[in-house]
């Protein structure tokens, strides 16, 4: 009886999410959609002075869920829960993320603050979870989006020869700047189609984004000449793989799903057809090269989809070795790029919390 009660107390966690913007909100879609089946009992939302207060709803057929947003300000707030769900500023996830571990609550943490520091493992749930330790692990690090999708797509191909290098170009939807840049792209969408057709509203990209392409808006590193976007997929895709990276990433006016354009190089020789097995077979791929009918990756198809969709298939031309190869992905930003990559550790973390009860 005392074994069940410990175990009782394992499956039906007490959780907080940190930060109501939009992967706030999508996380909190997915653990009541739950379709993973994670048996959480109560959930708290912390956010903003200006955001405290509101409510936050939802209904299904049997019932309603009503949560009002709390501010977190003490140290003491995270003694209620087992995990903590940050998806908030790095700033913020520094100030508060040690005061979640110690009051003995499992932090996984959507910025960037701890995604290059040794203590804390950079988990996508398919490729490393087993670096996950209930026992010693108390933060874990959500990658960046970008770098999400691309190793996702990398690990299964690199299981059919060593990957040497890749050279990656994205294109980045709204969603990856949050709820200020989709907003942005929306109203100027509204102005570019009423009137004269100017675009007024420049505040938060500060230039025209509807019907144009530019640099990712994070900051320059003047030394390297990279951006912080691209800094993040090759720092980041180093530490999950090993694989060196140089990248390139673009804001379009795409409102949600970033693509990728990804060069990879090989050490050997390896036939397209595995190539395309490979991803029909990887938990979480989806195969769209439909060279006939002219139907690849779209973010347009993969919006609110849980899967990564890869196509362009094919050969680098001008490498006669056949041991570089193209392809073109898609996927949503706000499910496996950040929301529904912290659900499955949750998912994962949970099992083997529950696993470590009977050893």
């Amino acid at each position: 009886m005392k074994l069940f009660l410990i175990y009782s107390q394992y499956n039906l966690m007490n959780l907080c999410i940190v930060g109501t913007g939009v992967v706030g909100k999508e996380l909190s879609n997915l653990l009541h959609e739950n379709r993973l089946q994670i048996n959480w009992k109560n959930l708290v939302f912390f956010g903003s002075k200006k955001s405290t207060g509101q409510i936050i709803k939802y209904e299904t057929e049997s019932n309603q869920k009503i949560y009002t947003i709390r501010h977190l300000e003490k140290s003491d707030d995270f003694a209620e829960f087992d995990v903590a769900l940050f998806c908030c500023s790095s700033a913020l996830s520094r100030q508060y993320a040690q005061w979640a571990i110690k009051q003995n609550c499992f932090v996984i943490d959507n910025s960037s603050a701890f995604r290059l520091l040794q203590n804390y493992p950079l988990i996508i749930p398919e490729i490393n979870g087993d670096l996950i330790n209930t026992q010693t692990t108390k933060l874990v690090a959500n990658p960046n989006c970008s770098t999400i999708l691309l190793c996702m797509v990398l690990h299964p191909l690199n299981k059919l020869a060593n990957i040497k290098q890749v050279i990656v170009s994205t294109y980045q939807a709204a969603s990856g700047a949050g709820k200020y840049g989709m907003s942005e792209l929306q109203k100027q969408t509204e102005e570019s189609c009423t009137g004269d057709g100017t675009v007024k509203t420049t505040d938060f990209f500060g230039r025209q984004y509807i019907h144009n392409l530019f640099s990712h808006n994070s900051n320059i590193d003047g030394d390297s000449g990279y951006n912080e976007e691209e800094l993040k997929m090759i720092f980041e895709t180093d530490r999950i793989m090993g694989i060196p990276v140089c990248a390139t990433c673009v804001r379009v006016p795409v409102f949600r799903s970033h693509c990728e354009s990804v060069h990879i190089q090989f050490d050997k020789q390896v036939s397209l057809h595995d190539i395309r097995q490979s991803i029909q077979e990887f938990n979480g791929l989806k195969l769209q090269d439909d060279i006939t009918n002219n139907q690849f990756p779209e973010p347009i198809n993969t919006e609110k989809k849980w899967d990564i969709e890869v196509g362009r298939i094919r050969y680098d031309m001008i490498d006669p070795t056949f041991k570089t190869v193209t392809l073109f992905l898609s996927g949503d930003q706000l499910l496996k790029g950040a929301a529904l990559n912290s659900y499955q550790i949750l998912d994962l973390w949970g099992k083997k919390k529950r696993i470590n009860i009977f050893v």
